[in-house]
């Protein structure tokens, strides 16, 4: 089982070696050209659509373009729920995976759980 934390960000194992995937909440700054991201979309029909990348607004972009992902292409427009920074593309592949394979209650959990509060 996979713990949340929403106040860091990469990923670590327990004494019994259970992978924990930690997130961050994606913020723009000038240090994030260094960064990898995992984000949520939200398309046309309501679907979410998980993925992985090194510029979220870019990627984004490319989805509203029909350029982004074949399943993106057919449910536009989409725009983005939230995006979780990762030190290194290894972090990021491994939560990318994991979100992908939660139900949409649990994506949407996860989501509540890791947002700032206003």
């Amino acid at each position: 089982m996979e713990q949340v934390d929403a106040h860091t960000s990469g990923s670590r194992h327990t004494a019994s070696g259970e992978q924990i995937i930690t997130y961050q909440r994606w913020r723009e700054s000038a240090s994030d050209e260094l960064a990898h991201y995992v984000y949520v979309l939200t398309c046309a029909d309501s679907s979410l659509y998980t993925g992985y990348t090194r510029d979220v607004l870019r990627r984004v972009a490319a989805h509203n373009a029909g350029k982004g992902a074949r399943y993106t292409r057919s449910h536009r427009p989409v725009s983005l729920l939230i995006a979780w920074t990762f030190q290194t593309r290894s972090e990021a592949l491994r939560a990318e995976y994991a979100v992908k394979h939660l139900s949409r209650t649990q994506k949407l959990h996860l989501i509540a759980e890791t947002a700032p509060a206003d």
